[in-house]
């Protein structure tokens, strides 16, 4: 894939025209969108007629990482928040393909020369100044 291809290349059996038909008939639906559809709402909008090629491509969603993230921000031990406080921020990201059993495994791809666990990092800016506040890596757990 190039930078700038279709998102829903990385779908496995997809090509241009199939990306073009299939935007002709959903217009603005992104690759995350139709991801956090049910199975059956992706049956109905019709990517692939083939039956095994469908099957193929929701094995494909369910290792993506689909997530959902809740972000906190409290002063512990106070109601309200005043300048110069200590901030405490707890970020929730939950991945909506895995089950309670089940925990991340490895990164898929093809061109990474050894197995890589997938991971997160919170990146603190701020946009009026342009400036990066900090970097941290997530704890997984």
């Amino acid at each position: 894939m190039w930078y700038d291809d279709e998102d829903f290349m990385q779908l496995p059996y997809v090509d241009y025209e199939r990306v073009k038909n299939f935007k002709k008939k959903n217009k603005n639906v992104s690759l995350e969108q139709y991801c956090r559809l049910t199975t059956e709402e992706r049956r109905a909008m019709a990517l692939y007629e083939d039956p095994k090629q469908f099957e193929d491509c929701e094995k494909t969603i369910k290792s993506f990482p689909v997530i959902d993230v809740n972000c906190t921000v409290e002063v512990e031990g106070e109601k309200d928040i005043a300048v110069g406080d200590l901030l405490t921020i707890k970020i929730q990201v939950t991945h909506l393909h895995l089950n309670d059993k089940q925990s991340l495994g490895f990164v898929h791809s093809n061109k990474f020369p050894y197995l890589k666990k997938s991971s997160w990092y919170m990146v603190l800016t701020d946009p009026d100044d342009n400036i990066m506040m900090g970097m941290d890596k997530l704890v997984i757990g």
